[in-house]
C-alpha cells in the first residue's frame, strides 16, 4: 500500500480540500464479515483501508496491527480467532 502524502501545514481552504481527497471516506464501526465462532480468524472489510488507517476493536480494546491482525487488500486475519459472542469493529480510510 502506498503511504499519503499530506500537507501538514495547509494554508487555505484549497489545502485542506486536497487533504481530505487523499485520506478518502471515513469508515466508522464497520461490522467485518466473517463468522465469529471460536475458530474462525479471517474477516473481510466492504473496501481496502488506505495504508496505516486501519484501527480494529475486540470487544471494546484496541488491537495491534501485526502483532494482533494483519490486513491484506480487504481481508483482516488475526493472531487468534476471536470467541463466540464477540464484537468485532473497524475504523478506517477507505
Amino acid at each position: 500500500m502506498a503511504k499519503i502524502e499530506l500537507n501538514t501545514q495547509p494554508s487555505g481552504s484549497e489545502d485542506l480540500r486536497r487533504n481530505a481527497q487523499k485520506m478518502g471516506q471515513i469508515v466508522y464501526d464497520e461490522v467485518p464479515t466473517g463468522t465469529i465462532n471460536g475458530s474462525n480468524d479471517e474477516f473481510t472489510l466492504v473496501s481496502v483501508p488506505k495504508y496505516g488507517t486501519l484501527r480494529l476493536w475486540l470487544n471494546g480494546l484496541r488491537l495491534r496491527p501485526v502483532s494482533d491482525f494483519t490486513v491484506a487488500g480487504n481481508t483482516i486475519t488475526l493472531t487468534t480467532a476471536p470467541a463466540t459472542g464477540s464484537e468485532l469493529l473497524a475504523d478506517y480510510h477507505a
